[in-house]
């Protein structure tokens, strides 16, 4: 079972960037734009 992680930054490619390079070390990425999107991913 993979980790999950979750990035959260305004920058769409701050999120890609950073979403490529943490999938190379096998954890499971979500992203979101802002901390209002962020509570509700991570609510889930």
């Amino acid at each position: 079972m993979k980790k999950k992680v979750l990035i959260v930054d305004d920058s769409a490619l701050v999120r890609r960037f950073l979403s490529r390079i943490i999938e190379g070390l096998n954890f499971e990425i979500d992203t979101a734009k802002n901390a209002t999107e962020a509570i509700k991913k991570s609510s889930k």
